[in-house]
């Protein structure tokens, strides 16, 4: 097959965790035998070639960057770069062209390929169909993000950085939903990382895209729990070990858990791992400053490199903590966590409760209070932390699970359409 990934940015510019996705399956794909090209945006200035030829490692990338005049926001009209990939799609015509994000590219890339004769598949990793912001996370708290879709409280929430009447943005708005609903009606199939993200895409989407279909991301490798040491056995006056991991920001909700550690009536009882880096001077700054504060016993390990390096990192540990704010629509951190055998206390906002099954807690978003108290709960019930333990899965899913999947899926796609070309 001859494949096409189109995504709004990919490494070594940035690496996120669509991108991440997007890189480890079209690698995949290309060491299964198949003809792979990555198509990325990018948020560095046009130096005057259109398609900019790249490789990450073997794989072939053509970078489309923004000239001084393409300020992207609301509008889905990109004209240049709307030419351009309808030029590429020409030449070099892809049987299938999987569309990952449209941030930084035109909002007719799936009307395009569909017009070339491509089989279009649409990956929705996050809210940005239905969200300029991606993430449905408004920077006034007073903004409430709509639970259909209307966008009146979406005026609100983006009229800071538009700086245009009510008026305006209504019809902006409505051209850019009009765009992704078209682009969306071309896709073959529409996917989501997984049921969670699914459903509260469906309740946001007008029903003729209803149909999302999950294909889980999954671990870049396997990792399975039998080639793990014993779980460390907790003494009773042994102090309760959590890691926590990934990059570090306000909506990850780190502080909201070291405030949990403080709340503990012997904070000694708890020791904390902060494993990754910090992507805000002003988060780190809170907390080292309310940890020390505190007394707390936390050690920040900075930046990791993959799996084997959290092995290393989180061996005496008992579980892992991921406190998030945000809706997460998938949480790779709790599946390298369940690789790992440790269990998890994570927070009820999106997939993360999906992802953990039995063998996590699930707690409030934001709710220090809760989360001392499940802390302190298990640093003396040393049954409970077993209960978790024995609930972990016996194998996590992987990228190459999600490749093999999407393979199939495009092959039957292809199948249909031939058949229908011999009808």
């Amino acid at each position: 097959m001859r494949i096409a990934h189109v995504v709004h940015n990919f490494p070594p510019e940035f690496l996120g965790g669509t991108e991440r996705f997007v890189a480890e399956i079209a690698r995949a794909q290309l060491a299964a035998g198949h003809e792979v090209l990555v198509v990325a945006g990018s948020d560095q200035p046009h130096r005057g070639v259109d398609l900019e030829p790249e490789r990450w490692h073997e794989l072939e990338v053509l970078r489309l960057k923004r000239t001084p005049e393409e300020a992207y926001h609301l509008d889905p009209q990109r004209e240049r770069s709307s030419s351009v990939l309808r030029a590429l799609w020409g030449q070099r015509a892809p049987e299938i062209v999987h569309v990952h994000h449209w941030q930084t590219l035109p909002f007719d890339l799936a009307r395009g390929a569909a017009a070339s004769g491509a089989l279009v598949f649409v990956s929705l990793h996050d809210f940005f169909a239905v969200c300029p912001r991606f993430f449905r996370l408004p920077p006034d708290p007073s903004v409430v993000c709509p639970s259909d879709t209307q966008r009146l409280s979406c005026r609100r929430c983006v009229a800071r950085e538009v700086g245009e009447p009510d008026e305006s943005l209504d019809a902006r708005f409505a051209r850019r939903d009009e765009a992704l609903r078209e682009e969306l009606a071309c896709a073959v199939e529409r996917h989501a990382p997984s049921w969670t993200h699914a459903r509260a895409l469906a309740r946001l989407l007008p029903e003729d895209f209803a149909s999302i279909e999950v294909v889980e991301p999954g671990l870049s490798e396997p990792f399975h729990r039998s080639a793990l040491e014993a779980p460390r056995q907790r003494t009773v006056d042994e102090p309760l070990r959590l890691a926590t991991w990934g990059n570090h920001v306000w909506v990850k909700g780190l502080l909201v858990l070291v405030e949990a550690l403080a709340q503990q009536a012997v904070p000694a009882l708890v020791e904390l791992e902060v494993i990754g880096a910090f992507r805000d001077d002003a988060l780190e700054s809170a907390v080292r400053a309310r940890a020390e504060e505190a007394g707390l016993s936390i050690r920040f390990r900075g930046a990791y490199r993959g799996l084997e390096e959290l092995r290393a990192w989180t061996r005496d540990c008992d579980l892992a903590a991921f406190p998030s704010l945000a809706h997460e629509s998938y949480g790779l951190v709790v599946d390298e966590a369940l690789a790992l055998g440790l269990p998890v206390l994570v927070s009820d906002r999106g997939a993360l409760g999906e992802r953990c099954g039995d063998a996590g807690v699930v707690l409030p978003a934001g709710d220090a209070e809760a989360w001392a108290r499940a802390l302190r709960r298990l640093s003396v019930d040393r049954a409970w932390l077993e209960e978790l333990r024995e609930a972990l899965p016996g194998r996590v899913p992987t990228m190459q699970d999600a490749a093999r999947d999407l393979l199939a899926r495009y092959a039957r796609a292809l199948a249909g359409k031939r058949a229908g070309g011999a009808a």
